[in-house]
């Protein structure tokens, strides 16, 4: 039996564009951490907030590491530490307080780095 025409050419059986169950956030482009400082969305010196708890502080250091207590490492070995040796992804686990006290992820603060990235991008395709 033949796929149906909207299939055609997408691999073995696959779904029309509109069922792509892909994981985007796995195919935009990588953003490594020490890039969010370089940028300023991030300073050296500023506190992350594990899960939102303010009793759970690490400070970024200049080079991108963490320092919780006497642990420095990545946002994930860091995270990994707190979790007392579970996998963890740091993107999902740190936060940063935003000036009026919020909370945001630094996983939101790399897609506003990727949206600022594609912007001048998409300015050129329209002239």
């Amino acid at each position: 039996m033949q796929p149906p025409n909207c299939c055609i050419g997408t691999g073995l059986g696959s779904l029309p564009t509109a069922f792509d169950l892909r994981d985007k956030k796995r195919l935009a482009p990588r953003v490594p951490f020490s890039r969010l400082l370089e940028a300023g969305y991030i300073k050296p010196g500023e506190a992350l907030y594990f899960k939102e708890d303010p009793q759970l502080t690490a400070i970024v250091k200049p080079n991108g590491i963490l320092q919780y207590n006497n642990f420095e490492g990545s946002i994930h070995q860091t995270a990994k530490h707190l979790l007392e040796g579970k996998r963890a992804n740091g993107w999902l686990y740190w936060h940063v307080r935003d000036s009026r006290g919020n909370f945001r992820s630094i996983d939101d603060l790399r897609e506003a780095y990727r949206e600022a990235q594609r912007k001048p991008d998409e300015e050129t395709q329209d002239s």
